[in-house]
């Protein structure tokens, strides 16, 4: 069986016990910035460009975190990074966020995916060794996730 095509890209910012995160446009939920990964496009460079994007802030990355499958959703394979910010300034509004704030990470908000706690847990370990994790969701996240990526591209699609 041959590994699975990584798709995307995520990086975990942390500082002094806070971690970055974002108000997505789309499906109104907090979560950790990351995307696809363009052609092309080294998958380090796909999560800088994408929190960039997504909080205005520019990011060094220090460490790869780990690998992760989602066998349930198509494309549903990515890298998780470690880094800092060594620039910008939080946007509040754009094509993709509704709004950029720190959390405690000991306070992460209730609207937090479940992969997205696992990512923040493991990039706090203090370890090098990368983690290769794969993530079984239950039937009601599937069907959300597919339910909410077909409502976006409709919306998408309408108001284009």
């Amino acid at each position: 069986m041959s590994e699975p095509t990584i798709t995307g890209a995520t990086a975990v910012i942390i500082n002094a016990g806070q971690v970055l995160l974002h108000k997505r446009r789309d499906f109104r939920v907090w979560a950790v910035p990351g995307g696809r990964i363009e052609p092309d496009e080294a998958p380090g460079d796909a999560a800088i460009r994408e929190v960039k994007e997504e909080t205005g802030y520019d990011i060094a990355i220090d460490r790869l975190v780990g690998e992760y499958r989602r066998p349930q959703i198509p494309n549903g394979s990515g890298v998780v990074f470690l880094g800092r910010v060594v620039g910008g300034a939080a946007i509040q509004h754009g094509p993709e966020t509704r709004a950029v704030k720190w959390f405690p990470v000991s306070a992460l908000p209730f609207s937090l995916p479940r992969t997205h706690r696992l990512y923040i847990l493991d990039a706090q370990a203090q370890t090098d060794q990368v983690v290769k994790r794969t993530i079984y969701l239950s039937k009601l996240e599937v069907f959300l996730i597919r339910s909410l990526r077909r409502l976006r591209n409709i919306v998408k699609a309408y108001f284009k």
